[in-house]
């Protein structure tokens, strides 16, 4: 059975819930820019001074307003560090933690670095079942389990029979008691590294090999290395029939949070001065590793990859139902999405904004 949210998940989503109802702040039907403003969190910019045409960016807002872009709860841009953009809608605000969904695996991603860089985890070539001693012992057993490394499970590569969009393995999971052990009872499918899908499973064994090696919860690791240290929160973990949190995502922050994970990124780990994961990591995740089906380009380090219109590369945190962190360093951007559209393709307009409006403005 699935445990019941906790009473703090509940008390975020009944804010939510209380704040659409009550008042809605959202941008006029005839939308005028103003440049957001500063405050502790984010030094502000307008977009002219940052050499964005303001006029795409007005234009795919007052879309948005009139719903032809539906259900888009927030938008955040940031050039060159600084926050030009920032709207929120149907109720939303700063302070409201958004469901992320799967974007919480890239989360992930860099809680993996920070535990490789502090040497907590050896290397990414280290195979998982030495860093899961708790289980002795797994169904049907295959010699090549043995050599499942860290490496393909941040690929979704690590050839168990696993695949959440058609085999619908996220859902078998979520119905068993113990999701790591579930994941690695799978059979294998094909060899590790040679064939990609996507697979919750992975990012979630990803979480328990942290707190192993680290002897910390997952949400003390995180805590203690990147949430602490970006000043991210208030914030809260989906937890596990086992009472662990998962690191596969269903993960609510703020907004604003998510487009600290896209700053991070793109300054090569670097926050305020500080090394938080390591260049050499977020390369990693920059690059593509392999192709998972479905229409994106490429995908690696529980990162997604993608080219706009004019060999554009980005490398983006995505979510059920567009919960996006879009990093572009050619154009020095990080683009924040959150919206309501779970389980239907209109959750795929960010990148109709993104090709047609953004990038556009940003050249």
């Amino acid at each position: 059975m699935l445990q019941l949210p906790s009473t703090r998940r509940l008390g975020l989503l009944a804010l939510s819930v209380l704040t659409c109802c009550v008042d809605f702040n959202d941008p006029p039907l005839h939308y005028t820019y103003a440049t957001p403003a500063s405050d502790t969190e984010f030094q502000s910019s307008s977009l002219a001074d940052q050499n964005i045409t303001e006029a795409p960016i007005a234009e795919m807002i007052n879309k948005i307003v009139r719903d032809e872009f539906p259900r888009i709860d927030g938008v955040l841009i940031f050039r060159n560090n600084l926050l030009v953009l920032e709207e929120y809608f149907h109720g939303h605000d700063a302070g409201i933690p958004h469901n992320t969904f799967s974007a919480g695996k890239s989360i992930t991603s860099i809680l993996v670095g920070i535990a490789v860089d502090k040497g907590f985890i050896a290397n990414v070539d280290v195979p998982v079942i030495s860093l899961l001693p708790e289980y002795t012992s797994y169904e049907n057993p295959d010699k090549r389990k043995s050599d499942i490394t860290v490496r393909h499970l941040l690929n979704m590569a690590s050839g168990l029979a696993c695949d959440d969009w058609y085999m619908r393995t996220e859902e078998a999971m979520q119905k068993s008691n113990d999701w790591v052990k579930f994941s690695l009872d799978l059979p294998m499918a094909t060899d590790p590294g040679t064939q990609g899908s996507y697979c919750t499973g992975a990012a979630v064994v990803l979480g328990r090999i942290i707190e192993n090696t680290s002897r910390r919860s997952l949400q003390q690791f995180a805590d203690k290395y990147l949430f602490g240290p970006l000043h991210i929160g208030p914030y809260e973990w989906h937890i596990m029939p086992d009472g662990k949190a998962s690191a596969g995502g269903l993960f609510f922050m703020r907004p604003r949070d998510m487009s600290k994970i896209g700053l991070l990124l793109l300054n090569d780990g670097q926050w305020q001065g500080t090394t938080i994961v390591s260049s050499a990591w977020v390369d990693a995740c920059r690059d593509s590793q392999l192709k998972l089906p479905g229409p994106f380009d490429g995908y690696g380090y529980l990162w997604w990859k993608q080219a706009f219109t004019g060999d554009v590369q980005s490398y983006f945190a995505s979510g059920n139902g567009g919960q996006d962190i879009f990093v572009v360093p050619s154009r020095n951007l990080v683009v924040v999405f959150t919206s309501g559209n779970q389980n239907t393709s209109i959750g795929l307009q960010s990148f109709s904004m993104m090709n047609d409006y953004i990038l556009p403005a940003t050249q």
